[in-house]
């Protein structure tokens, strides 16, 4: 195969020239592939996530909110004081109860002295099943309330219940009858309150009652249920009060007693200007609840000593001089003290107990002077009150306003 002239000569300068056209072009593929920016991994991972099927792709936990706080009890001039008068109400009203506790006790002993006096000749029979029955009913009681015999009230029927045999031996069959039918009714009066104790526990606070007027007005309920329930304990109370003495009066009419008629006319007239006395130094005597049954006392002691039962009418009028020493002892004192206007005379000076140390003031206000340090324990009497603030006497006779929220609640 023939060429053409110059072809060999040509042909190593043409293969250098393609050579170096070569390396030019890797060089240019080499840079290109340095500078060109590389995808960051977040558009990786999304056009990687975007590629995935849905059904693949996870959700995110989502994270729960934690609850709020509650709201922290926070209590208010206002509420302190619709709480302080029924607290100081309900300790008022435990202290009648206690007191005329202590008066039946006494009226019903002397009534079974009395019968004891009259010999009686009701039948052993009925008065050994009457202690029988009581016995039982108080037995079965026991049996379905625990903790019954820590009660004050158990233990009131329980001592009633050995008087009660103890006049069965010495054969006061009478006596022993009277104070079965006493214990009976006790006993259905601590049933009813039991109950009732039963009931008020297991009322369950209502939903969404969490917050601080909630628990204020459920304390206010409570506070208010108690005084009602005191309040008819104290009437209940009474009304045994003057059933026992009206018993004891004509047990002693039966007796047709021998006492000193002289005696008996001295004792009625100085129950009498007693009365008086004290009624003209007394403003607000008709108000007081004494006034009434020292009155109605008073009539009943004149109208045995008409009917010559001198034993009745001295028994009535003693009574009367007990009422009316109680009641001027209670208000011994407060006459030295000057009013506030507002404030609330207790109906009997009444002992607190002081759940946490604070302070007495001069003045119911927390910017007036203090009195005196108040500590713990310490059993101040209360005599008044004017809202959340007590009027109390403390050691040496002093005297100083306390808030409610220092003594113990009941």
């Amino acid at each position: 195969m023939s060429h053409p002239a110059g072809t060999e000569h040509n042909c190593p300068a043409r293969r250098t020239h393609a050579f170096a056209c070569l390396l030019i072009g890797l060089s240019l593929l080499l840079s290109s592939c340095t500078t060109t920016p590389s995808p960051d991994a977040g558009s990786v991972a999304s056009s990687d996530s975007a590629q995935e099927p849905p059904e693949t792709r996870k959700a995110a936990p989502k994270r729960k909110k934690a609850p709020p706080p509650p709201k922290r009890f926070v209590m208010t001039p206002e509420m302190d004081e619709k709480l302080a008068a029924p607290m100081l109400l309900l300790l008022e009203r435990e202290a009648q109860i206690q007191q005329l506790d202590k008066k039946l006790d006494e009226a019903v002993q002397e009534t079974v002295r009395s019968k004891a006096k009259l010999a009686s000749q009701e039948s052993r029979a009925e008065a050994a099943s009457n202690l029988a029955e009581a016995e039982v009913a108080l037995k079965t009681l026991k049996g379905t309330v625990k903790g019954l015999e820590k009660r004050p009230d158990y233990e009131h029927v329980a001592g009633l219940m050995k008087i009660s045999a103890e006049e069965l031996r010495k054969e006061n069959y009478g006596g022993s009858l009277f104070l079965t039918n006493q214990i009976k009714a006790q006993l259905r009066d601590l049933q009813d309150r039991i109950e009732s104790e039963q009931q008020d526990k297991s009322a369950s606070i209502p939903a969404g009652t969490s917050s601080a007027s909630s628990a204020f007005d459920v304390k206010l309920a409570r506070l208010q249920t108690l005084l009602s329930e005191k309040d008819a304990q104290i009437r209940k109370l009474q009304r045994k009060l003057d059933d026992t003495i009206q018993e004891a009066v004509r047990t002693k009419s039966k007796l047709r007693s021998q006492e000193n008629r002289a005696e008996a006319a001295s004792s009625l007239a100085e129950a009498e200007t007693a009365m008086k006395t004290l009624k003209s130094s007394l403003p607000d005597w008709d108000r007081q609840p004494e006034a009434a049954q020292a009155g109605a006392f008073m009539a009943l002691g004149a109208d045995e000593f008409k009917k010559e039962n001198y034993s009745g009418s001295l028994y009535v009028t003693n009574q009367i001089k007990a009422i009316l020493k109680d009641l001027q002892e209670n208000l011994q004192g407060r006459e030295t003290i000057a009013p506030v206007e507002g404030e609330v005379l207790l109906a009997l000076p009444l002992t607190l107990k002081v759940a946490a140390s604070g302070k007495a003031y001069e003045r119911p206000a927390s910017d007036a002077a203090v009195a005196w340090s108040v500590e713990r324990g310490a059993s101040p009497t209360a005599v008044s009150y004017k809202g959340p603030w007590i009027r109390v006497k403390g050691e040496g006779g002093r005297w100083g306003w306390i808030f409610y929220n220092l003594i113990a609640s009941p």
